[in-house]
């Protein structure tokens, strides 16, 4: 028997997050090279903040940008955080989750839980991955 594709996960293009980290970042710096004034001893702090915020805005990016996913009538694959190639057989899959905030799903196996963050259709996808566990435990319940 052959795999369906039942949705494919569509990466987001906008990631305003990091472009308001990084867009503070630059204004922090330009605080740091053109101010002398009264302000002048908050340099260095402006300075370790810059480059706090452009270190979590990579990091962030890294881990977010080459999200994919897709769900199959048999598994759920793609790649997760930092391109972490992910197959997971339908059978192992216990929840699935939606995350609002970097607009993403969650997918939850006795192994963990696995994010693929910044996914436009992502409730699409929640709803399809939660009616293939529900038609599965109603199988279940139908053979014993």
């Amino acid at each position: 028997m052959e795999e369906k594709t039942l949705i494919i996960g569509k990466p987001t293009k906008s990631k305003v997050l990091l472009i308001v980290m990084v867009s503070i970042a630059i204004m922090l710096f330009a605080f740091v090279i053109f101010n002398n004034g009264t302000w002048a001893d908050l340099r260095i702090p402006a300075l370790i903040i810059a480059i706090i915020l452009i270190i979590v805005a990579i990091v962030l990016f890294m881990y977010t940008n080459s999200c994919e996913i897709t769900v199959t009538d048999k598994r759920i694959f793609g790649k997760a955080s930092f391109g972490k190639r992910v197959d997971l057989p339908l059978d192992s899959i216990s929840a699935v989750s939606t995350t609002s905030i970097f607009n993403g799903i969650g997918v939850s196996s006795s192994s963990g839980t696995i994010k693929f963050l910044y996914i436009t259709n992502a409730k699409e996808i929640h709803q399809t991955i939660s009616e293939l566990l529900v038609n599965r435990q109603n199988s279940f319940q139908i053979k014993l």
